[in-house]
């Protein structure tokens, strides 16, 4: 990776969640605020039983870096992933762009199935990057 300035540096990174912080602000002029949010709503056995806010001050947010925030809500208002008291069985988190295409992104793994962490790291191999004031994030996870 080459700097402004000419310096060459190499560097090892993980899947996602680098997202450009110049530039990538949103514009303090032209807003009464220098962050929005972004809204999710979590659906149970599909009926909306949650929804809760993610504060971002960027333009551009990574879906890994949403995708943490909210697992992370999740484990502590849901308990998310409990050992053997979790009261999901399965789960995806669902991104919807404002053109109306959408990804997901599996939340749990398959029954019976050997949990290793580094397979669910390479689901952000793309460094997938959504547009922040148009976005719309699902999860929907189903009870045991």
């Amino acid at each position: 990776m080459e700097l402004n300035d000419g310096r060459l540096i190499e560097k090892t990174c993980m899947y996602g969640g680098v997202t450009e912080h110049d530039g990538n602000q949103i514009d303090k002029n032209n807003s009464t605020d220098n962050s929005h949010n972004i809204l999710i709503k979590v659906f149970e056995n599909e009926r909306n039983s949650l929804s809760f806010d993610i504060p971002t001050n960027k333009k551009n947010i990574t879906a890994q870096e949403i995708d943490y925030k909210v697992r992370n809500y999740l484990l502590k208002h849901k308990n998310l992933y409990e050992f053997n008291s979790s009261p999901y069985e399965t789960g995806y988190i669902k991104f919807i762009e404002g053109n109306g295409h959408s990804f997901w992104y599996d939340m749990m793994p398959e029954s019976g199935e050997k949990f290793y962490p580094t397979k669910y790291l390479l689901i952000y191999n793309d460094n997938k990057t959504v547009e922040s004031k148009s976005i719309n994030v699902e999860v929907h996870l189903t009870k045991k």
